[in-house]
């Protein structure tokens, strides 16, 4: 891009080098890039040999692109977390800052099964001071389908895999998928709801 700045069109500069920054603070950004493409794309048709159709229809797709991106920016947006705002920083009613900050103290102790959905920030937050059990970023399919959502199928496995893993904190999300989980914590009588707020569930094993 650098070399071919002279040719390129300002707005895809500014556009891509956003992508770039914006990529570099983000765990998850699928859907700003979809986003970008069209823009992009928009922006090169432009400058190539197309014909009218081709290019009535590119700008077409982009203005859609661009009416969703302010209706999210004005309403905001919903996803499988709850309804988000945009905005800048870190928002602690989906994130587990709160919880984070718990688990860098004497408070909970112990090896940690962590939601998927947690693993990124909480691999970032707490750095090399305590090991989480899964993130976004691990590869090992069976190890995601027999291991981390074993703990979600039934009480007898639950049981089997906190010994294997000597499990003593389960730090959970509050959004669509863990229920499960959750429900076998709450009707076990050897674990404890130990904090909430608003992003996140802290369980602790009963001495």
């Amino acid at each position: 891009m650098y070399r071919a700045r002279k040719t390129l069109p300002l707005f895809a500069i500014l556009a891509s080098t956003f992508i770039i920054f914006y990529g570099l603070y983000a765990i998850r950004f699928v859907p700003t890039m979809t986003y970008a493409l069209v823009l992009l794309n928009t922006s090169l048709a432009l400058r190539g040999t197309w014909q009218d159709g081709y290019k009535r229809a590119s700008f077409f797709l982009a203005m859609v692109a661009l009416g969703w991106s302010l209706k999210n920016a004005y309403f905001g947006y919903d996803m499988i977390s709850g309804h988000r705002e945009v905005g800048l920083g870190i928002d602690q009613n989906i994130m587990p800052v709160a919880a984070a900050a718990l688990l860098k103290g004497d408070q909970f102790k112990g090896n940690i099964f962590n939601s998927h959905m947690f693993g990124g920030y909480l691999a970032w937050s707490l750095g090399e001071n305590r090991k989480i059990f899964y993130h976004g970023f691990v590869t090992d399919t069976q190890f995601y389908l027999n291991e981390y959502a074993g703990f979600f199928r039934s009480r007898e496995l639950f049981d089997v895999l906190v010994e294997k893993y000597q499990i003593a904190v389960f730090v959970l999300d509050r959004f669509a998928g863990g229920e499960p989980l959750i429900k076998i914590l709450v009707e076990h009588p050897g674990w404890t709801l130990s904090y909430k707020d608003s992003a996140s569930l802290i369980f602790v094993k009963n001495k």
